[in-house]
């Protein structure tokens, strides 16, 4: 399966017809969509009928629902074929970006009764019927590489977040987009005015597919899944609901830290935007942001409890992270052996890449807010 890919200077079609002809050719599949899924995608060509984004952001959406939209095309072809098991007592890391989240992710996932969602599987992460193992391997491989590959070279200033090893783990953006939930236009400028069609009953429904994909990926398997996105920090009454033996591992960091990643997100967005860059704005949105997140997060603090959550504070994590994973395996009563904690002890690798990153960013964003 090969990533879409059209001219930079060619103006795209943005229609229901055009977009479901792209996702055909793409997984050799018809696609029968349901009317919730038609609603989103009418909402969605809507907003790109608009003057406000370039063409470069234009096709960049086109090409994510195309391929969200064929995993999601894969994934109902799979669900009437699979048996479905169910999910037992998944862990979610919580916490707004660059408080920690891939840090812990990777530290755990480095013991294998967890399963978690890696890198090479995150474009493709079903394999559609009639088609070989090892032809979806190269499939997958190759989507995931051209992924990142295109998304580096749009976002010079994330690169050194994605050469990571195929191994680690990643988020699931691609899972919880199976409900087109986490719309691209999300995280292009227009983020204040989508959120509130997030209800909580779209939530849920939303959430229950993505529950099921995990049902999938995980079919046969003894693992207990591990599972981190930054959305999930805002809707953890939601995930409560669809998941109600879930443990959540929340991390806390200054808000200043946290609002800093916003604000860079914004400023790699102005790219796709048709509008002149203001420091002033992209500052009152991010905040705006990191306000919503953190009301909703207080607004579910009644389903947190001392038996199925443990709070972490990100400069503990970064200073004396096997302390905080004695008391996060104390939490899950999981035993965490001298081997286990050896193995972890070894990956100085990604430890120091992670903690070097964080910080080159931080001191990127700084140079350019600064007077």
């Amino acid at each position: 399966m090969k990533m879409l890919c059209w001219a930079e200077k060619q103006p795209a079609e943005y229609t229901l017809e055009r977009i479901a002809a792209s996702v055909e050719k793409e997984i050799c599949l018809p696609v029968n969509w349901t009317n919730d899924i038609h609603e989103k995608l009418e909402y969605i060509i809507s907003r790109l009928a608009t003057n406000q984004y370039t063409e470069f952001a234009k096709q960049l959406i086109l090409k994510y629902l195309v391929r969200s939209l064929s995993n999601r095309a894969i994934f109902d072809t799979c669900v009437q074929t699979s048996l479905v098991t169910p999910i037992d007592n998944p862990v979610f890391i919580v916490g707004l970006p660059r408080s920690g989240t891939t840090f812990l992710l990777n530290l755990l996932s480095c013991d294998e009764r967890f399963r978690s969602l890696k890198i090479k599987e995150s474009q493709i992460p079903f394999r559609r019927e009639g088609l070989s193992l090892d032809r979806f391997a190269r499939q997958r491989d190759r989507a995931a590489f051209q992924y990142f590959k295109a998304l580096d070279t749009a976002f010079p200033q994330l690169a050194a977040i994605h050469k990571y090893s195929e191994n680690y783990a990643c988020e699931d953006n691609f899972l919880l987009d199976l409900d087109l939930f986490a719309e691209p236009l999300v995280n292009l400028g227009g983020f204040t005015k989508s959120r509130d069609r997030f209800s909580k009953s779209r939530a849920v429904s939303a959430l229950n597919v993505y529950k099921k994909s995990l049902c999938l990926l995980g079919l046969g398997a003894t693992q207990r899944w591990l599972l981190k996105n930054p959305l999930h920090y805002g809707y953890i009454e939601e995930l409560s609901l669809c998941f109600p033996d879930a443990v959540f591992i929340v991390l806390k960091r200054d808000r200043e830290a946290t609002l800093n990643s916003f604000i860079t997100m914004k400023l790699l967005s102005e790219r796709m935007v048709k509008r002149e860059p203001s420091v002033t704005g992209i500052i009152a949105e991010a905040q705006e942001t990191v306000n919503w997140f953190e009301e909703r997060f207080e607004n579910s603090r009644n389903v947190l409890t001392s038996h199925n959550s443990v709070v972490v504070e990100f400069d503990e994590l970064r200073t004396d992270y096997m302390s905080i994973l004695a008391r996060i395996y104390n939490k899950l009563g999981l035993e965490f052996g001298t081997d286990l904690q050896t193995s972890i002890s070894q990956n100085p690798a990604f430890i120091s890449k992670n903690q070097k990153s964080s910080i080159r960013l931080s001191r990127q964003l700084n140079s350019i807010l600064s007077p």
